[in-house]
């Protein structure tokens, strides 16, 4: 199952993330069906959006996945949000906060990317070494 989000862009507009990749509109057909292509130059990923409900994925990423974009766009809404719910919280505070949990998750996301390519290039040498032999 996918994991589907709409993420306000820095314009107000809406961005469509699936499975932690960007999604930009194509267009829109006058039924309500929206096509999206990947937001990565030349990435052949699309999607399909009927009333905000995915009903349509082709995900063939040739990348790594916008993890830490989607956070940074998630950033600024998460300290309006904050703000509003508590109006008498100093903003430094709430964006040491914000900031803070925001630079954990993408030191953890770094890290893990980091290792997913090293696994990635041990086994491409170990195939390659298997084919010799």
């Amino acid at each position: 199952m996918a994991d589907v989000e709409f993420v306000l862009s820095k314009r107000g507009g809406s961005i469509l993330c699936v499975n932690n990749f960007i999604f930009h509109k194509k267009n829109a057909k006058q039924d309500g069906v929206e096509y999206h292509y990947c937001a990565t130059h030349n990435c052949k990923a699309t999607a399909r959006v009927k009333n905000g409900k995915l009903t349509g994925l082709l995900e063939d990423h040739d990348h790594p996945n916008d993890q830490c974009k989607i956070k940074r766009l998630k950033f600024l809404p998460t300290i309006l949000k904050r703000v509003t719910e508590d109006p008498h919280a100093r903003l430094s505070k709430i964006y040491r906060c914000v900031l803070s949990r925001f630079i954990i998750l993408c030191k953890l996301f770094i890290f893990f990317d980091s290792i997913y390519h090293k696994i990635l290039y041990v086994i491409s040498i170990a195939h390659m070494n298997s084919k010799h032999h």
